[in-house]
């Protein structure tokens, strides 16, 4: 009898930890209720999804009589998009690196003649996260790959390996990436790819035109002969890294942000990194928009909400996702836990360059359409 009390006990329990659950979060995006209630729309990645969910929820209960955030998930080409032709029209968006936030504003200043963003105003532009990104692997291919991804030539080598030039001591070499038509990662690692090309034909002093020229789709179509696409690809960099996870035999390596690759290490002791060197940063950004359809109150409402993921708390928060703080210090750094899987090849330190300028990104990923997506698929 008292064992049954003791199974009914537990069932109560879970149904009501679960019931709480939900209860937050659909409380989390329903409207806010009740005179003087400032409604807000985030518009924001996947990528970041956990730790927005959660700066959302208690701001939303802090201010659940003033202010109320809802949010709305889009990558940030789609985001920048829909936000240009009026599809989307939050007060607030934090895309995955502030190039898109500055082309926005470019391309809105063009259009209409004013400022989409305040770029020179921290309650209103902020970088608050960063994460690099990284080439995932498995420890027993890690040490072969380290030695030829881990330099300041990852994608020369990669192509060799895909010519036979270069051979891995399991045979061919097979890997992917998120599509940098719809990713920040894709685009990220695109960029990479771009940078390096630049530097090896000495032809870094005009990316547009570096980007465009024939020669840069010939390279493209050469370096990724072993790139596999498929519908984790075009899903994202968060749904390439789960696929990856199901099935780590099925490619050698995948490019991932840091911080999913430490989430997963944490899980799995067989996975590893290599850091390109340099590499590209997400820089985790938020703006607060000056678009016709943002009232002066939600104004106000969004540089609140933006001061409040500035918070200590709020970046130990993105400690917790393995995301690094714009501003580390002692006690907001994710060196520890960096050091703690540093047999897996996490680096505390690491060498960044700057993203190309979007246009040449843009000229890039058109052709990474025409030479990669469609002869691999």
């Amino acid at each position: 009898m008292r064992e049954r009390s003791i199974y009914i006990g537990i069932v109560v329990m879970l149904l009501v930890a679960f019931a709480i659950g939900g209860w937050r979060s659909r409380h989390a995006n329903l409207g806010g209720s009740g005179d003087g209630v400032v409604n807000l729309t985030l518009l924001t990645t996947e990528d970041k999804a956990s730790w927005v969910r959660a700066e959302v929820y208690r701001f939303n209960y802090e201010n659940n009589k003033k202010y109320h955030v809802k949010t709305v998930y889009a990558d940030a080409r789609s985001g920048m998009q829909a936000i240009l032709n009026g599809g989307q029209k939050p007060a607030l968006w934090s895309p995955d690196n502030p190039m898109w936030i500055a082309q926005a504003s470019n391309v809105w200043h063009g259009r209409r003649g004013t400022s989409l963003v305040d770029l020179q105003d921290p309650s209103s532009y902020r970088v608050f996260l960063r994460t690099p990104v990284v080439f995932l692997t498995t420890k027993d291919k890690a040490s072969f790959l380290r030695a030829h991804l881990g330099g300041s030539n990852p994608w020369r080598s990669i192509a060799d390996m895909g010519s036979g030039r270069l051979h891995a001591p399991w045979g061919g070499v097979h890997f992917a990436h998120a599509d940098p038509l719809v990713s920040n990662a894709g685009m990220l690692t695109l960029g990479m790819m771009l940078n390096e090309y630049g530097r090896e034909n000495n032809d870094s002093g005009d990316m547009v035109k570096t980007a465009g020229r024939p020669e840069f789709g010939a390279y493209l179509s050469g370096m990724e002969r072993g790139f596999q696409y498929d519908p984790s690809c075009a899903a994202g960099s968060f749904a390439l890294v789960e696929d990856y996870l199901k099935n780590p035999n099925g490619r050698d390596f995948i490019t991932a942000y840091e911080s999913t690759a430490l989430g997963a290490a944490e899980k799995d002791p067989n996975l590893a990194v290599v850091y390109p060197n340099p590499t590209l940063e997400a820089q985790q950004s938020m703006c607060v928009l000056n678009a016709p359809w943002v009232t002066s109150a939600q104004r106000e409402g969004a540089q609140a909400f933006m001061a409040y993921v500035r918070r200590d708390q709020a970046l130990r928060d993105g400690l917790k996702y393995n995301m690094r703080p714009d501003t580390p210090g002692d006690e907001l750094s994710l060196a520890p836990k960096l050091r703690a899987h540093a047999a897996q090849g996490f680096q505390v330190n690491y060498s960044a360059e700057d993203v190309p300028p979007y246009e040449a990104l843009n000229l890039g990923a058109a052709q990474w359409r025409r030479h990669v997506r469609t002869a691999s698929r």
